[in-house]
């Protein structure tokens, strides 16, 4: 599992406080830049909350606010209320290296972490969530696909309420075999 690979990679690079994962991190997804910024123009456009599992600062950046992670519950909670704009690494971001959601110990902690949980299901209640881009297996990771599990049950969203999945065409059937009646998959 690739969880395992990870797990070693990270014990390698001397853990999520080592210098050699903080550089590595820096140099992966620290460096990524949006060649074509259209699609973020249109994220924008949508005046919403934002979340994403991803490490990387290309929303945060284009938004021009900061990046909140689940390390951080009370400024998750001020996004959640509109108190500010700002952006929810769910996952983690890559400039605070103990918050990236990485190898198997990583999950765990997000995971059993229970005001991480109460704000993620509090935000799949209340809100529409729109996932774009998502592979199969990313929605399927421990801490989202639980999430997901969650949800698809029409009971627990509120009425009219819909969530989103925008993915890659290989992705759709896994997708829509494991989607319930109050998600959307295209």
């Amino acid at each position: 599992m690739w969880l395992d690979a990870a797990d070693i990679d990270q014990r390698r690079l001397g853990g999520c406080t080592g210098n050699r994962y903080r550089a590595w991190l820096k140099k992966s997804v620290g460096r990524l830049k949006a060649s074509e910024p259209t699609l973020l123009d249109a994220i924008k456009a949508l005046h919403c909350r934002l979340a994403t599992t991803n490490y990387d600062g290309l929303l945060r950046a284009h938004m021009v606010v900061q990046a909140v992670t689940w390390r951080n519950p009370e400024s998750v909670a001020e996004i959640l209320t509109s108190e500010t704009h700002d952006v929810w690494h769910i996952h983690g971001y890559r400039e605070d290296p103990e918050s990236v959601i990485f190898a198997n110990a990583y999950y765990n902690r997000v995971k059993n972490s229970d005001r991480a949980q109460f704000l993620q299901h509090h935000a799949a209640f209340a809100d529409t969530l729109i996932f774009i881009g998502c592979s199969a297996d990313g929605l399927a990771d421990q801490n989202i696909g639980k999430l997901l599990e969650v949800v698809k049950y029409p009971c627990l969203c509120q009425p009219g309420r819909f969530q989103y999945l925008r993915t890659r065409l290989t992705s759709l059937p896994w997708m829509r075999t494991r989607s319930g009646p109050k998600m959307r998959v295209s």
